[in-house]
């Protein structure tokens, strides 16, 4: 027979990863975001470019945002289900359950 183990600590860990690296993300996108035309050439051009490329990026991290919320979500869910599993095995192993 084969042991089977969860590390529940690391899922959650994990999860904590996961918005941590969200959270970077988001912050390197708004760190663009506080030049003004100015601030890049006297011709806009720069700027330009930084606004449609501020819109891509706005794009794709949404798409990042909703996979990492979801794995995240995952990770947690999986957490609870092994916790409230082994809290059940363990019950019945007492006899209560």
């Amino acid at each position: 027979m084969s042991n089977f183990f969860v590390d529940l600590e690391g899922l959650d860990t994990m999860a904590a990863q996961l918005t941590d690296v969200m959270n970077a993300v988001a912050s390197a996108h708004s760190a663009v975001g506080g030049y003004s035309p100015q601030d890049l050439g006297p011709d806009g051009a720069v700027w330009d470019q930084l606004e449609d490329f501020g819109s891509v990026w706005s794009n794709g991290l949404r798409v990042i945002h909703g996979n990492i919320n979801a794995q995240i979500e995952r990770l947690q869910n999986a957490g609870q289900s092994y916790q409230a599993t082994d809290s059940a095995i363990a019950a019945a192993a007492d006899g209560g359950g």
